[in-house]
């Protein structure tokens, strides 16, 4: 089992839908890295991956991404925080 960290973009008015849309397949919404159109969530992921899986059903997210810090221990001016 893993944990997987991702963000989806969406639009404005659908952030709680999609909050409560995600619970139900069980991630953890991080409320403190989250805005009005990008929700940060985690997942615990298996070997099989159907957890992974479940997020293409997603009705509100526009995108999905895996966050990943190429450079994370030492990050440079122009990439302080960067998501891959």
């Amino acid at each position: 089992m893993m944990t997987l960290n991702l963000f989806a973009t969406h639009a404005k008015n659908v952030a709680e839908s999609l909050g409560d849309e995600l619970m139900r397949i069980g991630a953890k919404i991080c409320k403190d890295e989250s805005c009005s159109s990008k929700t940060t969530f985690s997942m615990d992921i298996d070997e099989s991956l159907e957890g992974l899986l479940r997020l293409r059903s997603l009705r509100y997210a526009d995108d999905v991404y895996l966050k990943i810090y190429h450079n994370r221990m030492h990050p440079s001016k122009e990439h302080p925080d960067c998501p891959v």
